[in-house]
């Protein structure tokens, strides 16, 4: 195996995917690459590139952001860190997936703190917008 996508809930079900029982990690090749699209924290993603990186295999911390529309289309958003190794090995996966792929840093844990930054924008944008609604639609005698 070459290279593994990894997109599950949380960081305990890419720990079990890699590492658990039945992990994959142990039957990959050396210099392999794992992408790890599951949104996790930072220290999750630095902890198990460490993991990885002992295995000499190169890990791809990307996120990804455009929800199922954009997945069947392969036009999703990618918040990518990771060695040059790892994007390399992966490029063919990120052009499959991927209209937008921003290269954050070398470091394992960038691409999933700039999803995290964009998850609460994203937020605050919706109550923002939840907002302005609710003014909108109280009667025009109350804007007096």
């Amino acid at each position: 195996m070459d290279a593994l996508v990894i997109l599950v809930v949380n960081a305990a079900q890419v720990r079990q995917v890699l590492f658990g029982e039945d992990g994959v990690a142990h039957l990959m090749k050396p210099g392999s690459a794992v992408m790890i699209s599951s949104t996790i924290s930072s220290a999750d993603a630095q902890e198990i590139a460490a993991a990885l990186t002992a295995l000499n295999l190169n890990m791809l911390d990307a996120p990804v952001s455009g929800g199922a529309v954009k997945a069947a289309q392969g036009e999703m958003t990618v918040m990518a860190s990771g060695s040059e190794a790892a994007f390399t090995r992966l490029k063919p996966v990120l052009d499959a997936v991927a209209s937008n792929v921003y290269r954050i840093s070398d470091t394992p844990g960038a691409g999933s703190t700039v999803k995290i930054i964009h998850q609460l924008l994203a937020g605050v944008h919706i109550a923002a917008a939840a907002e302005a609604m609710a003014l909108a639609a109280r009667p025009v005698f109350l804007w007096t």
